[in-house]
């Protein structure tokens, strides 16, 4: 038997590598292919779904965002993937990662055997048929 040992990353390397790739990890230099099953998903929605019901209660300016990368304090090659996170919009706001884009919401509805897409940029109301009541624009989820 052969022993291959991994190929150890710096965090600038995975970043470049697999930043966009939410399979992957970084813990110590060495790449984690992450398999979540359907128990551990259900969980982390239903958790991020009780604390986001408390920020909005509370009127906090606080996210959870679906996917994030961080790179904990104190450390040189470590990039996780928390299941969930709650992050400081403000804080948020001041990091001048990646390329500015267009603010823009696909909104996709399964019909018969293919999707219909609809697509809302800044000062359009968001309509919903799941839920017709909802009053939302994308000023209002954007940080």
């Amino acid at each position: 038997m052969t022993y291959t040992p991994t190929q150890t990353l710096t965090f600038e390397e995975f970043l470049a590598q697999y930043g966009d790739d939410p399979r992957y990890e970084l813990i110590d230099g060495e790449l984690r292919d992450m398999y979540p099953t359907g128990t551990h998903e259900s969980v982390s929605g239903k958790l991020a779904g009780r604390l986001y019901g408390e920020i909005l209660r509370l009127n906090l300016h606080w996210t959870i965002p679906k996917n994030c990368l961080i790179r904990p304090p104190a450390t040189e090659a470590t990039a996780l993937r928390p299941d969930v996170i709650v992050l400081d919009e403000a804080k948020l706001t001041a990091e001048t990662l990646g390329k500015p884009k267009q603010p823009m919401l696909t909104v996709c509805q399964l019909v018969e055997d293919g999707y219909c897409k609809q697509r809302y940029l800044l000062g359009m109301a968001i309509q919903s048929t799941l839920f017709p009541e909802l009053r939302l624009a994308l000023e209002d989820v954007m940080p």
